[in-house]
């Protein structure tokens, strides 16, 4: 394909109600030109599906996604979500060659002109919560897409005031490459693989003013090129008694540019989990990205969490 066929087809490209537009390669080679912007489960074999009904599941955070049911052991990834035709269920493919370090990869496609999903999972250590994102690249200028979390058993809240959670963050985003090469086919009918986002999440929650905000961190779009993408600033919001919570989402110069949302889990807020949805201007040189992800966090001195508490633990 041709730098100016490359052109022409996103150019006709258009934001859809369904979700943000896809981009072709000749998009992602425009975000490589910004590495130097700022960067960057359980075991118990259960079956479990979400959404749980006292945790409501954001409307812009869910987005296409209906319904997704995860199981750790033996792993699998079954989801509903609608398309343009209707509502769609599959049972994906585990793929651990598209894994993100924390988050177990699942895939489908009927066939090779059909769309291309994409689904990351993920259970807390103790079993408590988990999380699910799922999202198309792309095809015939629409993209679908959607994240769900859940508890998966009681929840308490703690007794202290601050508690910081510390771990992994898996996103997909718009910014698509073919995903495979059909000769003879025209452009305009193949479908795209979303892009996949890392990256490190770090929450402070405070439950004795029921607030909680953090960031999203050392993002990097790992698709063909490792472009550092900005940070994410999650603002200050209620958690509610449930052990839920939903807020906007800003780049660091107080812009709102999406949403975030969650729940905690477990007993004393062991775990949390949660999801965002970036719709605003957060990759510079690129117009009307989308990215989905979700983050499954344990508590900070617990065995085993992530590095960064091991500051908050020595003090």
């Amino acid at each position: 394909m041709t730098a100016a066929r490359r052109d022409e087809i996103v150019g006709r490209n258009k934001q859809a109600e369904a979700g943000a537009v896809t981009r072709l390669i000749c998009a992602v080679m425009a975000v490589a030109a910004l590495a130097a912007c700022e960067g960057v489960g359980g075991d118990d074999g259960g079956s479990t599906t979400a959404p749980e009904p006292d945790v409501d599941i954001a409307t812009e955070i869910a987005n296409n996604l209906d319904a997704a049911t995860f199981a750790s052991g033996p792993e699998s990834l079954t989801v509903s979500i609608t398309l343009d035709a209707g509502l769609v269920d599959a049972v994906y493919d585990r793929n651990p060659d598209y894994d993100l370090p924390g988050y177990l990869a699942f895939t489908t496609q009927n066939n090779p002109l059909n769309r291309y999903f994409t689904g990351f999972a993920n259970e807390s250590a103790d079993g408590s919560v988990q999380a699910v994102v799922v999202a198309d690249g792309g095809q015939f200028t629409k993209f679908f897409g959607g994240a769900t979390y859940r508890q998966t058993g009681a929840y308490s809240a703690p007794t202290e005031g601050i508690v910081s959670y510390a771990g992994k963050y898996a996103g997909l985003i718009n910014l698509s490459t073919p995903v495979l090469p059909l000769p003879d086919t025209n452009d305009d009918i193949l479908p795209l693989r979303a892009g996949r986002v890392s990256g490190d999440v770090f929450l402070n929650a405070s439950f004795a003013t029921n607030r909680v905000n953090g960031a999203i961190y050392n993002r990097v779009y790992e698709d063909g090129t490792g472009v550092v993408l900005d940070t994410v600033f999650l603002v200050p919001t209620e958690i509610l008694t449930n052990g839920s919570f939903a807020g906007v989402a800003e780049n660091r110069g107080e812009s709102g540019i999406g949403s975030y949302a969650g729940t905690f889990g477990g007993t004393n807020a062991s775990s949390v989990a949660g999801a965002i949805r970036l719709t605003g201007d957060f990759v510079p040189g690129v117009n009307n990205e989308d990215e989905i992800g979700i983050f499954v966090l344990g508590r900070c001195g617990a065995t085993g969490g992530s590095a960064v508490c091991d500051i908050v633990n020595d003090q």
